[in-house]
């Protein structure tokens, strides 16, 4: 598991400890001396009356008093009987629902000098109806000019300077909306009530065309008539459907909470009755949820990926679906019972990991280039900084959220000596080391990464260059790996000094340990120094074929004590450095390949050096097999004379690996000439010698009569 993955639990954590802040009470032993003014009082107290005023008085403990000895189950008890007791209030002001709308609109009216909240409504929508033609006029003058129609680019510069002119757009346009409909309003003078509620009327519809252009920022759906982004643009890479679908929904839902909770703010205006503008409120909440249910539910099937382009079709996880509704209603339910801190907890528990992980899809297809989509998927150092500060951002709004909910201001925790703020106070110092370490790992992965990637590149082989990128494709694998565990056991130690453990005894400990897992794991430690040495030696590098031992084939990659070998029929080896032994290494520098060929004793053997260098002249003109050959094919010597034809050795030096190809070309042309110029390859043959035919053919008849 990342750094990442465990800190999308600190918020949590964090505000769990929030609401257990407590005081304690010392007490101090009572003296054996009784001073003199004791004595008086203890004089005065035995007047009877003193004692018969002491007895008409109440002597009751104090609240603060009393506080102390409230125990866990005395405060769940208050709890639940604050939460029945707010439901019991919800479900008496139903009935009373008619009449506390009906004198809300008595009040409208009689502070509108006779105009109803229906007038109002009324004359709130003739102002949106104006603000949408302003805002439709601004986008069809940004789409006669625009050019984002044409095919998308797939530069990072080119792609960013087309959203931001697609997010120029949008946000003219909803300027304009809000100049059409704001504007106008705030020039007449207006009554206090009527004058708020209009406001509030206009600032929702204005909040919901925000959201509604920030959408079709991020989305792009295709639905939208005359979008300002087109699909290739898309910021969140899903599928059309997707984008869609999801469109769809979050400006529905948007557009019901932002009205929704205008018509909750219009009616308390309205000095509604608060249980009836909560029970109001509920309801409409109950209608947010349901949207959200539907949304999760209708969902198109399917998986998206970090290409806009691309998209899986898959089986809808039956899973994830009833649990997102399950957490929808949950959280509807804490809302209506009114535990606050409870259901922000749930909400971002939930909210907080989605976030993160669209935001950091959505900035990989963002910082995709065209040649990084065709070649590989790892993410860019500029995508991994802006992902990162993103990230960040959102774990530390959830937690000042979070902060706001449990009624804990985190400035209190600097100064504060309560033994409870100080633990928050290491626990929130350990959030940011967490996070410190986690930016520094990964803009480290990904300059490692990058590197590795570029070193994949091979246009020379053999070359210094060539070289040099193969010496990073074995070493950066391994750095990678230590630094990893490098700045794992440095957040862990920082981490545990902050909340005040001694790391101190911890490292001495660690070497003590360190020596006795030394002794119990000696092959482990051999494998892993003998794999340090091996690469110190330059003994072999990630793509190279090797053969040690019994084992063969090509490098595939490095651990810290082993290396694995995919041999050329399949099979992968993975072996201990400490068992390798010697290394032969096939891949390095040049091969020098011989050959055998026998011809017969009749051959004359000037004439057939000639053929081979002229052979060796044509493969050297040959221009696909030039690049491979160092020295050409040519005649070495004439090797044993056989019992029935004459060796002859050839000899060519060639680059390594290329030398099959070479020699699958030169044997056709050696047996083409050789037929040519009338030589011929010897091969075992047996000559019987016996009298005249006549013998041979009366034999013959007498074999086949045998045979008979």
């Amino acid at each position: 598991m990342s750094v990442v993955n465990s800190l999308y639990f600190a918020p949590l954590f964090l505000s769990g400890s929030m609401g257990m802040v407590g005081g304690a009470f010392a007490q101090e032993n009572p003296s054996a001396e009784v001073p003199p003014k004791v004595q008086e009082l203890l004089q005065i107290l035995q007047d009877k009356d003193v004692r018969d005023w002491l007895v008409a008085i109440d002597v009751s403990p104090s609240p603060e008093a009393t506080a102390t000895n409230v125990g866990v189950e005395t405060i769940f008890s208050d709890r639940i009987g604050a939460i029945r007791e707010h439901l019991v209030l919800l479900v008496q002001a139903i009935p009373r629902i008619p009449e506390e709308l009906s004198a809300s609109m008595a009040r409208v009216r009689d502070a509108s000098a006779g105009f109803g909240f229906a007038w109002l409504l009324l004359f709130a929508a003739v102002l949106i109806i104006a603000g949408v033609v302003a805002q439709y006029l601004v986008r069809a003058r940004f789409r006669s000019t625009d050019p984002s129609e044409a095919p998308a680019s797939h530069t990072v510069q080119t792609r960013l300077r087309r959203i931001g002119r697609s997010v120029a757009r949008e946000a003219g346009a909803t300027g304009a909306f809000a100049l059409a409909s704001i504007g106008p309003f705030l020039l007449v003078a207006w009554p206090d009530l009527p004058r708020a509620i209009v406001m509030t009327l206009l600032t929702a519809s204005l909040t919901f065309m925000v959201v509604r252009g920030l959408a079709i920022v991020l989305l792009a759906p295709t639905s939208v008539p005359g979008a300002s982004m087109p699909p290739a643009l898309r910021v969140v890479p899903v599928s059309d459907r997707l984008a869609n679908h999801f469109f769809l929904y979050l400006v529905m839902a948007t557009g019901w909470l932002a009205f929704g909770s205008a018509f909750v703010r219009a009616v308390r205006l309205a000095e509604i009755d608060g249980n009836v503008a909560l029970f109001l409120a509920y309801a409409l909440g109950l209608g947010l949820a349901l949207i959200g249910i539907l949304m999760v539910w209708l969902r198109p099937v399917g998986v998206s990926t970090l290409s806009a382009d691309t998209f899986i079709e898959g089986r809808k996880s039956h899973f994830s679906t009833w649990f997102l509704t399950l957490h929808i209603c949950l959280l509807w339910v804490l809302w209506v019972a009114g535990a606050t801190p409870l259901f922000w907890l749930i909400a971002f528990a939930g909210a907080l990991p989605i976030a993160i992980l669209v935001a950091q899809r959505a900035v990989y297809s963002l910082f995709l280039t065209d040649a990084e989509e065709s070649a590989s998927r790892v993410p860019g150092k500029m995508a991994v900084i802006v992902e990162t500060a993103i990230r960040t951002l959102l774990i530390a709004g959830a937690i000042v959220l979070l902060a706001r909910a449990w009624n804990v201001r985190l400035g209190d925790l600097a100064g504060s000596d309560d033994p409870l703020l100080a633990l928050m106070r290491s626990l929130l110092i350990v959030l940011v080391i967490l996070l410190v370490i986690d930016v520094i790992w990964r803009v480290t992965r990904s300059i490692i990464d990058e590197s590795i990637e570029r070193a994949r590149i091979d246009d020379l082989p053999g070359s210094p260059l060539s070289i040099r990128r193969a010496k990073l494709r074995t070493l950066l694998p391994i750095v990678r790996n230590v630094t990893m565990i490098f700045l794992a056991t440095l957040a862990v130690l920082m981490s545990l000094a902050t909340v005040g453990v001694e790391i101190a005894p911890l490292v001495a400990s660690a070497g003590v340990v360190g020596v006795a897992i030394g002794f119990g794991a000696q092959t482990v430690v051999k494998d892993v120094i003998s794999g340090m040495f091996y690469l110190l030696d330059d003994a072999f590098r990630v793509g190279e074929y090797i053969v040690s031992g019994n084992f063969r084939g090509t490098v595939e990659s490095f651990s810290l004590r082993s290396v694995r070998l995919r041999h050329h029929r399949g099979p992968v080896y993975t072996i201990p450095f400490g068992v390798l032994g010697a290394v032969q290494n096939l891949s390095r520098d040049y091969v020098v390949d011989k050959m055998l060929l026998t011809v017969t004793y009749d051959t004359d053997i000037e004439k057939a050096r000639r053929l081979l260098k002229k052979v060796g002249q044509q493969l050297a003109e040959d221009p696909e097999l030039s690049k491979s050959i160092i020295e050409t094919l040519k005649m070495q010597a004439v090797g044993d004379f056989e019992d029935y034809g004459i060796q002859i050795k050839l000899k060519m030096t060639t680059k390594p690996g290329e030398q099959y190809i070479v020699r699958k070309k030169a044997y056709p042309l050696i047996k083409k000439i050789f037929d040519e110029n009338g030589i011929e390859f010897a091969y075992p043959t047996i000559k019987v010698i016996g009298g005249d035919a006549a013998d041979g053919a009366a034999a013959h008849e007498v074999l086949k009569a045998g045979t008979a």
